[in-house]
C-alpha cells in the first residue's frame, strides 16, 4: 500500500515559506541599505497598533460601575 505524504509536503512548504518570509524580514529590518529607516517604520508600526489594541481593550472592557 503506498501512503499518501500531502500533508507532509504542505508542512515542509508551509516551514520553507516561513523561513524565506523571515530570512527576507531580516535582511529588511538589519540588512539593507536604509534599514534603520526600517526599524523607525517598523516601531511606527508597531506602535500604532499597540494604541489600536488598547482603544479597543478600553471600550469593550466592562466599566467599574458594570
Amino acid at each position: 500500500a503506498k501512503k499518501n505524504n500531502a500533508g507532509a509536503a504542505i508542512g515542509v512548504g508551509v516551514g520553507v515559506a516561513a523561513a524565506a518570509a523571515a530570512a527576507g524580514g531580516a535582511y529588511w529590518l538589519y540588512g539593507a541599505k536604509h534599514s534603520a529607516k526600517h526599524r523607525k517604520m517598523a516601531k511606527s508600526w508597531m506602535l500604532k497598533a499597540r494604541a489600536e489594541v488598547m482603544d479597543c481593550l478600553l471600550y469593550t472592557s466592562p466599566s467599574p460601575r458594570d
